[in-house]
């Protein structure tokens, strides 16, 4: 009896300890700072214990990890085992779509953006996201819409006024591009 209190004890001591190591990388895998959080992802994906939401969570983190570094090949590859897991979470799909955009597959980010919006059209942020990649497609139109949408969007939201203010900016410089360019056609 003794024996087995003592095997109790032991064990609670160092599942305390396994909790606390756990709850560290969690904290580090959510860290700003992009070497901490890819460590501290590493190990809770590397431990291969967590559920398949958590372990999307991880991938998801240390994609934002790489994002920060701009090292943006790595981070759609963190993604894509991110999306495998959990397909329904729109922000990985926003935030493949931002990788994509910023390696020239302007496709590909487009049906991230896409996607995004199918799971949820009030996303904040996507449709100007989605009207950038637009404008650096030169497609100038779709670009128009999404910002004008952007902007009805962030409206319902005061603390996206800024944001307002700088989507009607964007749209402007995009009016006068395609004034210019329908202009020198003539």
């Amino acid at each position: 009896m003794r024996a087995a209190a003592l095997c109790f004890a032991a064990a609670l001591v160092l599942s305390q300890a396994a909790l606390a190591e756990s709850k560290k990388d969690w904290d580090d895998c959510i860290s700003s700072d992009a070497e901490i959080s890819l460590e501290g992802c590493g190990k809770i994906i590397g431990r291969g214990i967590e559920t398949k939401n958590n372990l999307a969570i991880a991938y998801y983190n240390r994609g934002i990890a790489y994002q920060n570094k701009r090292d943006h090949a790595k981070a759609i590859a963190e993604f894509n085992q991110s999306i495998r897991l959990n397909a329904s979470d729109p922000a990985t799909y926003r935030n493949r779509g931002y990788s994509y955009a910023q390696t020239g597959e302007f496709d590909l980010a487009i049906d991230d953006y896409n996607q995004t919006i199918k799971l949820k059209p009030d996303y904040g942020g996507i449709y100007y996201d989605r009207g950038w990649t637009y404008a650096a497609k030169q497609d100038h139109a779709r670009a128009l819409n999404d910002y004008n949408r952007a902007i009805m969007l962030a409206e319902s939201f005061s603390w996206q006024l800024p944001t307002t203010q700088f989507l009607r900016s964007s749209m402007s410089r995009i009016s006068k591009v395609r004034s210019f360019k329908s202009s020198s056609v003539g």
